[in-house]
């Protein structure tokens, strides 16, 4: 009884995993997910200090603190389920899912592209 209260209270305290519908990435570019800008835990600490990360996706690779593709990678174009699991002493307390789409490192090669960044310095 103890203990199923106990998994009760963490998942009730569960943060929420905090995904786009889709992300996207380009082929020998790197592109990180960081862990610490998926959940906010409830006492404030870093992320990856409160919680284990466990990533599955046929591209990447996952470290301590974010899951990466880096240059060398260079997954093939196209579309990868991402699902990221949050786990807090054993259990499995939040999920999310996610479509990584990779493009070629080439993709738009030959026009030209204007692009205006907004945003305030709270972000």
């Amino acid at each position: 009884m103890r203990t199923s209260l106990a998994r009760a209270l963490l998942v009730a305290m569960a943060p929420r995993v905090n995904l786009p519908a889709r992300v996207y990435a380009v082929s020998g570019q790197e592109w990180a997910l960081y862990f610490d800008q998926l959940v906010v835990p409830l006492s404030g600490i870093r992320a990856e200090a409160a919680y284990d990360f466990d990533v599955t996706c046929a591209v990447g690779r996952q470290q301590a603190e974010r899951f990466v593709l880096s240059p060398g990678d260079a997954p093939a174009a196209g579309e990868y389920p991402l699902t990221v699991d949050v786990w807090d002493r054993g259990v499995k307390v939040a999920s999310g899912t996610t479509t990584l789409t990779v493009r070629a490192g080439t993709a738009g090669a030959g026009q030209t592209r204007k692009i205006l960044f907004a945003g305030d310095s709270l972000t």
